[in-house]
């Protein structure tokens, strides 16, 4: 009887170790589930964007906008309040489409205008070729160390793109918006 016991007792809390590994690790595997059911791309304005693994393209039902919003999710349950990274991707407004040299030099002039004590800009960062111009900048806070901000014009002045997040991830949105296509 007593064997009897203890193997209820030990089934027992190898499965409650088990639940709570499980509920560690969810946001991990809930990425894993959102990939299987949607897919690593999706078609936005006649472009396909990669979503890269441990992204998810934010619910329609969070915002009113019409932007592509992807939102990197954390391995674990995590309670230090960290923030991770999103990255926004929408439309240049109709009247600025005309794609020439005008329409990056207006959009670096007003990049280049400090709006945040303590902001250190980089670029302007060339990325793609003369055919699909893709231009960048990255703003760095000393308020937040660790905290990058990456404003894009892609495409000749087609799309806008946005990263907000950890430094060590902001490789991740270049990949992305390099594999635009």
């Amino acid at each position: 009887m007593n064997l009897i016991k203890r193997k209820s007792c030990a089934s027992i809390l190898a499965l409650g170790l088990l639940v709570g590994v499980l509920l560690f690790f969810s946001p991990m595997l809930f990425s894993v589930g959102w990939h299987i059911l949607y897919g690593s791309r999706v078609r936005y304005h006649n472009k396909v964007v990669p979503i890269p693994a441990g992204w998810i393209i934010t619910p329609k039902a969070w915002s009113s906008s019409t932007d592509l919003t992807l939102m990197q999710i954390p391995r674990a349950v995590s309670f230090d309040g960290g923030h991770l990274g999103n990255m926004d991707f929408w439309p240049t407004p109709v009247p600025t489409l005309s794609g020439g040299d005008d329409t990056y030099r207006n959009w670096e002039r007003l990049q280049m205008e400090p709006q945040i004590l303590g902001q250190k800009l980089v670029g302007p960062i060339e990325l793609g070729d003369a055919t699909q111009r893709s231009s960048c900048f990255e703003a760095l806070f000393a308020q937040y160390p660790g905290k990058v901000q990456i404003t894009c014009l892609l495409f000749n002045g087609f799309l806008h793109a946005d990263y907000i997040g950890p430094s060590q991830d902001m490789q991740k949105f270049y990949d992305v918006v390099r594999a635009i296509k």
